[in-house]
């Protein structure tokens, strides 16, 4: 029995409903007589006990480290947690012998997909192979992935070099403007220079060659036929397409 600490009176356990009589919440009673404990101890402790003797006299254990289970739903369980399930299940799915892709050596593995033996080997594979090219501007040789090589005739080891590479060679500005590379130069731009007069189409613009710009009269790029292309001034240029010039004269 407990003795309530304000009315003196004999309960079995301090319920907040007796709390409640006395306009006081739990938290505030607990804040008032922190040595006072809302169950009956002497109860719990026999409680606990009957737990643990129901636990052993189950003695139900787990299928992959042979402990206890103590969950309360043990009856319905074969192991103690999730980690010793899923070891117990890799351990009985059939392993195969595989080699390595990236590093040939030999592992085994339960997965009918898989190619590498470490995550090492599999990060190693995606990020390629690398070649040691030379830097177009500062002549330095550093390290490039060997499918990103044949993108581009030019090579850089940043983009500022990129840049003051672009600035000093403004003849190669179709490259720069987002052409990718030596099929644009060749495929239209130089060979639109060497066939047309380097002044604009429309308007005669010839001051600065490197501003001069080759345009395509049905607006597919992809179709570089030189009957296709003209050279034309960047406001001719923006002027067509916006519609406010005829593509074709």
């Amino acid at each position: 029995m407990i003795a309530c600490p304000i009315c003196n009176k004999l309960l079995k356990q301090l319920h907040g409903t007796h709390i409640k009589k006395h306009n006081l919440t739990t938290e505030s009673f607990k804040t008032m007589f922190p040595l006072v404990s809302l169950r009956n101890e002497a109860v719990f402790a026999k409680q606990q006990q009957k737990k643990q003797l129901a636990i052993i006299n189950d003695n139900i254990k787990c299928q992959n480290c042979n402990a206890l289970i103590i969950d309360s739903h043990r009856r319905q369980k074969r192991f103690c947690n999730s980690a010793c399930a899923a070891s117990f299940n890799n351990s009985r799915k059939i392993k195969d012998k595989k080699i390595c892709i990236q590093c040939n050596k030999q592992y085994s593995t339960s997965c009918k997909h898989s190619k590498y033996c470490s995550h090492t080997c599999s990060s190693k594979a995606r990020l390629g192979v690398k070649i040691d090219v030379e830097c177009d501007n500062c002549r330095i040789f550093f390290p490039k992935k060997k499918s990103k090589i044949n993108r581009s005739h030019r090579h850089f080891c940043t983009n500022t070099c990129k840049q003051i590479y672009y600035k000093n060679n403004p003849n190669e500005r179709g490259v720069f403007s987002g052409h990718n590379g030596r099929s644009a130069i060749v495929s239209y731009r130089v060979h639109a220079f060497k066939c047309y007069e380097h002044k604009c189409y429309y308007c005669g613009y010839n001051k600065y060659e490197d501003v001069l710009q080759v345009h395509h009269l049905d607006k597919n790029r992809n179709n570089n036929n030189i009957k296709n292309l003209r050279i034309v001034c960047p406001t001719c240029h923006s002027e067509v397409h916006k519609n406010y010039l005829p593509s074709t004269t």
